[in-house]
């Protein structure tokens, strides 16, 4: 199979994926590619493709009779979950008031009633906000402020989060959208212009602060369309299409407020026919694994530290998953070692393990590869995908050789439009071509994409993004201290966690408990550092006054003490 068709220059390394000469882009075939103007930019495209999602939840009538969510004891077929959306849609516009155009946001944790509030809010023109369901209230209010809902849908958990002066005029439980009492309606399907706003993520910048990444139904249904044509791909190979595949059953472990949650598992797993198995609340290695036996689970994504808490699990008591047949990785950089141990773990799926590399403002998945290729380079994220162009440029802004380290830049239709009320930040990451800065670092060789750092400073723990400018932030406006530094520490689950220097004037009388009890009610437990060190001597800074990193790295490794002691 030739998934990648590459066009380099010698003198630099620039990849594109047009597929030209590949059987199912020829004209006439499903997967037809065509040259259209997206926003004043001319970008390849797929000629047949939906132009909303409402046309893709319509799509999903071609599955009559079939599974499409399971949550523990509630399962819908595609006919009943499509009637939820009806339903739901009108209650929304009925009872809330929602319009084309408003913007709702749901702050919860994975369940049913955030897939129909989702599909219900864009299939009637909405723009669904997905809360970060591990914001603390002073994080939820920020992005409240910034993207202005018109509504939010809320469970009890994150309710209680919420004091009344956080807590919105506009709001209802989001349980009440599985129990609305509205007839279900046909939506139109026409009426939804594909570069019409979705979705809202929240993604943390360089500043510290969330931004928020607005979404297109096309950027949405390109997420979709690109990862159905690479499944048709590895079809076609065996002589069979996508209508010969039988349905898989998938593990739904991300979290909806993540493109990996919305768009792979939401989005994905329907137009592909599949049934989501949802296993809702913190992760537990043992819940997933119970899950894959007593539902025959088929499909698993693992984020950030699953493989190595699955691993462990899995020493020590049994369960049957012969059933899975296809792993993934996403997040973060797997260890060869893990992929290994996993294999092991599920011998069917030895042979279609895969990762694919791309941030929330890509939208889609620019890089990936699997199967023998992933295992025969796993140190690399793979190759570029269909409609995406990758550059690694240098400081200068050039192109960079084969082999040589510099900045990722990819370009495609599906990017996200904008960051909302941020102008400034919108502009510092495109250029006037539209090719998006993704500050990563990384080289091309032999056609394969190696990712060296993650955005410099970026701590990714468990596949959750934490940016040491947020939590620095917070912690030198802190009484007595008077400067920090947060750096990522190496974990065997997590990946990286926090771990975080302060500078007062007396180490000896500061009271750490108490700055991290404050530090608790501002910041998402996951971004708050595991490790401290508290001293009185400046950091070492770098001529443009910045502070030098691998200083502050060289305190978490000096033999004076464990994570949590204190320096002097």
């Amino acid at each position: 199979m030739n998934r990648v068709s590459r066009v380099v220059p010698e003198q630099d390394a620039t990849m594109s994926a047009l597929f030209a000469d590949a059987p199912l882009t020829q004209p006439g075939e499903a997967y037809e590619i065509t040259l259209e103007t997206v926003g004043g930019h001319c970008y390849p495209m797929f000629k047949r493709r939906h132009k909303n999602l409402t046309q893709l939840l319509y799509a999903g009538r071609q599955f009559a009779g079939r599974e499409a969510l399971v949550v523990g004891d509630l399962r819908l077929t595609y006919e009943e979950l499509i009637a939820r959306v009806e339903t739901g849609a009108q209650w929304l516009r009925n009872k809330c008031g929602v319009r084309q155009g408003d913007r709702v946001a749901i702050y919860a944790e994975n369940s049913a009633e955030w897939v129909i509030a989702f599909w219900s809010i864009t299939s009637l023109g909405g723009v669904a906000v997905a809360m970060n369901g591990w914001w603390t209230e002073a994080e939820f209010a920020d992005a409240w402020a910034l993207t202005s809902p018109r509504l939010l849908l809320v469970d009890d958990k994150r309710l209680a989060r919420l004091s009344d002066a956080s807590r919105p005029a506009a709001m209802h439980s989001i349980r009440e959208i599985m129990h609305a009492d509205e007839a279900p309606v046909e939506l139109a399907t026409g009426l939804i212009a594909e570069d019409d706003p979705a979705l809202i993520l929240f993604t943390s910048g360089t500043t510290g602060r969330a931004k928020a990444v607005q979404i297109s139904h096309l950027g949405e249904l390109g997420f979709v369309q690109t990862n159905q044509y690479a499944a048709a791909c590895g079809l076609a190979t065996m002589g069979l299409t996508l209508k010969d595949k039988p349905p898989s059953t998938v593990l739904g472990i991300a979290p909806f407020f993540h493109m990996s949650g919305v768009g792979g598992l939401i989005l994905f797993t329907y137009a592909m026919g599949d049934k989501l198995v949802l296993q809702p609340r913190r992760f537990n290695p043992e819940a997933a694994l119970k899950l894959i036996e007593s539902e025959r689970v088929t499909t698993w994504t693992l984020l950030g530290g699953m493989g190595p808490m699955v691993i462990e699990t899995a020493s020590r008591v049994e369960y049957d998953l012969s059933s899975v047949n296809v792993i993934t990785f996403g997040g973060s950089r797997v260890s060869p070692k893990t992929v290994s141990a996993l294999r092991q773990i599920f011998p069917n799926a030895a042979c279609n393990t895969s990762i694919g590399y791309g941030a929330t403002e890509t939208v889609s998945v620019p890089v990936g590869f699997g199967g023998a290729e992933f295992e025969e380079n796993p140190a690399a994220t793979g190759s570029v995908n269909i409609l995406h162009s990758l550059q690694i440029r240098n400081a200068a802004g050039e192109c960079c050789g084969d082999g040589e380290e510099g900045e990722i830049w990819v370009r495609s239709a599906f990017t996200m439009q904008k960051y909302v009320n941020d102008e400034d930040a919108t502009n510092a990451v495109f250029d006037d071509d539209r090719w998006y800065k993704t500050g990563d670092i990384g080289r091309i060789e032999d056609g394969l994409l190696y990712v060296n750092a993650r955005a410099r400073d970026l701590i990714i723990r468990s596949a959750e993004n934490i940016y040491p400018a947020e939590i620095e932030n917070m912690l030198d406006s802190y009484v007595g201290v008077i400067e920090s530094a947060v750096v990522g520490l190496p974990h065997a689950i997590h990946g990286q966690v926090p771990a975080g220097v302060i500078v007062v004037d007396s180490p000896s009388d500061f009271a750490l408990d108490a700055m991290r009890e404050w530090l608790a009610q501002r910041l998402a437990p996951f971004k708050i550092p595991e490790c401290w060190r508290v001293v009185s001597r400046p950091l070492s800074r770098n001529h443009a006054g910045k502070i030098i990193k691998e200083s502050v790295l060289q305190l978490f490794s000096d033999e004076q003490g464990e994570c949590g002691h204190q320096l002097k």
